[in-house]
């Protein structure tokens, strides 16, 4: 296990300077730096954060609905003369002065009594949206965090791939140097040495291909987590050595049932249909509510002839309004209300079904995540063997050239696979406390 891991992190010591020099400070970052970064820069965060902000002030707005509403009004305006014509036959025509000048304020202030509960199921209802909006917030940072860890983990991926390349073209120039020094003995043909050579070259140009890789899922690095184009991740190798969990199914389907933002939004939404029935339902019942105003006015046209003085007149009562259309309008509404209230709840449950298969799927990849690793483990031990068997009897002329390039495919192979296996029972393992609602 030690040489297996030795080989993962082999790239902190050895990667190539040019990626180095402009890594995030020259230090490895950690995958929960990363998170942070992540809640703070990220864009798709930053949305789903104004969005539960205006979900918050959007239910502080509905609580204004408890409060008095108040007016004031100002006039200032010209009054022509009156024209006065006198029955019958409207014949006898003579003009009444008014004064011209015409000034009015007025102020009213009332308040809802009594509307059937309407007031108060608005806010309930902004209460749960803010709810919903924050639950849509928490759900869309565990996507983000688990999008990051994807990246970062497929970048280490990819050091570790590059690394077991140059390794291998490496032990392949030693072999050519060898092969060259059989070649002046008259051991072994031209062929050896033409077939080392393509194999060297593949090598890096698979090196060289991976290093694109590299770059590639850096700048889409960077751009979640909002940093400069330049910057490149080193991993921090003690992810590594993240032990194995052992918790049982069950525990990952309880932690869900009590932490997952989609079961909760299911709970919510369904809540919100139940309210916007009772909002709906309040339409057939009356609206009662006080009133009081006062008004400050000039000129007085109650008199004849008109008189050029202010006056002033308040008045105070109660006001009840009842919407006649709500008979026939509001069943056809309730109705409406109701397949909505039944289509929430199908969606809760469907996205209880979601959450459980999505959990049980999540812990047996990551349960078979190990057991691929260890298997990986037992065959790059066997091909590292074999590798180092082939080659022996290749210098004893035993061997081909061909048998040689196969042991070092298999060997690649093997190498490539043991550090994707490890990469993979991390990833695996956050996939899985995503399922759960606790990544």
């Amino acid at each position: 296990m030690k040489c297996i891991t030795s080989i993962l992190i082999l790239f902190i010591t050895v990667s190539d300077p040019s990626y180095a020099q402009e890594s995030l400070g020259n230090h490895p970052l950690t995958l929960p730096a990363a998170f942070a970064l992540a809640m703070r820069n990220n864009t798709d965060i930053s949305v789903a954060r104004h969005e539960s902000n205006l979900a918050r002030q959007e239910a502080t707005v509905s609580r204004l609905g408890h409060l008095p509403d108040a007016s004031a009004g100002l006039t200032e305006g010209y009054l022509s003369n009156a024209d006065i014509w006198e029955p019958p036959g409207l014949g006898d025509h003579r003009t009444l002065h008014i004064p011209h000048q015409m000034t009015a304020l007025s102020v009213e202030a009332s308040e809802v009594i009594y509307a059937g509960g309407r007031v108060n199921a608005n806010v309930r209802k902004a209460d749960l949206k803010e709810q919903i909006a924050l639950l849509a917030l928490e759900e869309k940072q565990q996507d983000i965090l688990l999008l990051i860890a994807a990246r970062y983990l497929e970048i280490y991926r990819q050091l570790n791939h590059r690394e077991v390349y140059l390794n291998n073209s490496r032990l392949a120039r030693e072999r050519m140097h060898n092969i060259m020094a059989l070649r002046k003995q008259g051991m072994v043909t031209k062929n050896d040495s033409l077939r080392t050579q393509i194999q060297i070259s593949d090598y890096d140009l698979a090196a060289r291909r991976v290093g694109n890789a590299i770059i590639r899922l850096n700048n889409s690095f960077n751009v979640a987590l909002a940093l400069p184009d330049s910057m490149r991740l080193i991993p921090d190798s003690s992810l590594l050595h993240t032990p194995r969990h052992t918790e049982g199914l069950d525990y990952y389907l309880a932690l869900a049932q009590g932490n997952s933002p989609s079961l909760r939004i299911g709970d919510l939404e369904t809540a919100v249909s139940h309210v916007q029935i009772n909002e709906i339902k309040a339409e057939r019942l009356p609206v009662l509510s006080a009133y009081a105003g006062s008004g400050f006015q000039r000129p007085f046209l109650n008199a004849a002839p008109p008189q050029d003085i202010y006056y002033n007149i308040w008045q105070a009562g109660i006001r009840l309004h009842y919407n006649i259309n709500s008979l026939y309008k509001t069943p056809q509404k309730i109705r409406a209300g109701e397949l909505a209230q039944t289509v929430a709840q199908s969606r809760a449950r469907l996205r209880e079904e979601e959450v459980d298969v999505s959990v049980r799927n999540a812990y047996n990849r990551y349960q078979e995540s190990w057991d691929v690793l260890e298997t990986s483990k037992r065959d790059v031990e066997s091909a590292n063997e074999n590798y180092r068997i082939v080659m022996e009897k290749y210098q004893n002329q035993l061997a081909l050239i061909t048998d040689v390039i196969d042991a070092s495919n298999t060997k690649i192979d093997t190498e490539i696979k043991v550090t994707d296996a490890l990469i993979d029972t991390i990833y695996t393992y956050y996939q899985l406390l995503k399922s759960a609602g606790k990544l």
